[in-house]
């Protein structure tokens, strides 16, 4: 598994056993979210073992790439919903993925998770995340931003530090909302929380792999049709992104549209 500067990348606990960095650094700064100790490791050859400590957990590595100081961060979690296997077996004879290399199936299967789990608003397996909550008023309850999104499936609170740096004792309401009742009105916090599923549903794997390996099988149709008229008539396309389609295959949104969480807006 390879880490480019600037990336966020998800890796099981396996795959943490052999990580390249690029630019080919001597050493790599370790960090945890869980709250373990950052520890500075060697790397030989671009390559290392990632120390772990518990999983899930959310690792910021740091190393100087010609010169420059970059980062990157990996989201630990024990297994992925599926392997590069997995997507070699997915139709063999059709997809005739034999001759592609193992990096590229495995491109496509984090492309897939990410559109996927995009699409839903929720993650299908434990996982940590950063986000920010606050207390604009008297309430005792509130969302957590983490992005574009808002945390759902939450488990525990990692940790939490308010705007001043300061430790607060948060805890977790129901899946989507944190007990803020220690924080002080109008002030934020930002957190560390466990979110997703558990057990992941088993219809998730099945769209992934399928997903993926149509990421990587060539088409006959043009990638900028809809519909298409031919000596049986006319054909209409399921393509992503067009009236309401989450991606390009039915039984992928099917999937999508069982366990998709509606996101709360909050500007």
């Amino acid at each position: 598994m390879a880490l480019a500067p600037d990336s966020r990348t998800r890796l099981s606990i396996e795959q943490c056993e052999t990580v390249s960095l690029e630019g080919e650094p001597t050493s790599a700064t370790v960090s945890y979210a869980s709250g373990a100790e950052p520890v500075e490791v060697e790397v030989e050859g671009g390559q290392l073992s990632l120390p772990l400590r518990t999983a899930p957990d959310l690792i910021e590595i740091a190393w100087d790439y010609s010169g420059v100081k970059v980062g990157a961060t990996v989201e630990v979690v024990t297994t992925r919903y599926c392997t590069v296997q997995d997507v070699l077996n997915h139709r063999p004879d059709e997809n005739l993925l034999d001759g592609m290399d193992d990096a590229t199936i495995q491109a496509a299967i984090d492309r897939a998770e990410h559109v996927i789990e995009a699409e839903s608003h929720r993650v299908f397996q434990p996982v940590l995340m950063r986000g920010v909550t606050d207390r604009p008023n008297c309430r005792t309850s509130s969302l957590v931003l983490l992005g574009e999104f808002t945390a759902s499936d939450m488990r525990s609170v990692v940790s939490a530090n308010d705007q001043d740096g300061n430790p607060v004792n948060l805890r977790v309401c129901n899946s989507s909302l944190l007990d803020v009742r220690d924080l002080g009105v109008n002030k934020f916090a930002e957190v560390v929380v466990e979110c997703g599923m558990k057990p992941t549903p088993p219809e998730v794997k099945s769209a992934v792999v399928s997903l993926a390996a149509w990421y990587l099988t060539h088409h006959a149709m043009p990638d900028n049709a809809t519909s298409a008229s031919t000596d049986l008539g006319f054909m209409r396309f399921v393509v992503g992104g067009v009236d309401g389609a989450a991606t390009s295959i039915p039984e992928v949104n099917a999937v999508i549209e069982r366990y998709g969480l509606r996101d709360y807006k909050v500007r």
